[in-house]
């Protein structure tokens, strides 16, 4: 008889903390889907707003006043001289290279040219 009891209140508990935890994680799943629904709505209404603000700063191009233009000899386009990268680090210039890049050397003695991207390129040595 004991043992019977024993476990039908066992069984009870079971049950009910079953259905419980059961419970809390379907709450918690209904609550994590209100918040992330929220949360696109916020992104949603953020970017028609900055939709608009661009469809503001857009000038309409039917309302322009067109000049009339008059012909101009063409300019031949003249390339302009493109410039070296700034060398962020402490290194010394010690020359040019021959296509009139600065070759700077580092502090343990390697010696390097700037990229136009401004990373450092290094000259190998000759033997």
């Amino acid at each position: 008889m004991r043992k019977t009891l024993s476990l039908l209140f066992a069984l009870f508990f079971l049950t009910i903390a079953t259905n419980s935890f059961a419970q809390t994680s379907a709450a918690k799943d209904s609550a994590k889907a209100a918040k992330k629904a929220a949360r696109a709505q916020e992104k949603a209404e953020k970017k028609a707003a900055a939709d608009a603000a661009k469809a503001k700063d857009v000038k309409n191009p039917t309302t322009t006043t067109t000049t009339p233009t008059t012909t101009t000899p063409a300019t031949p386009k003249t390339t302009t001289p493109k410039t070296q990268p700034v060398n962020k680090s402490a290194d010394k210039a010690v020359g040019t290279d021959a296509k009139g890049r600065t070759i700077y050397e580092g502090p343990r003695g390697g010696r390097y040219t700037l990229s136009p991207s401004g990373n450092k390129e290094y000259i190998k040595k000759e033997k």
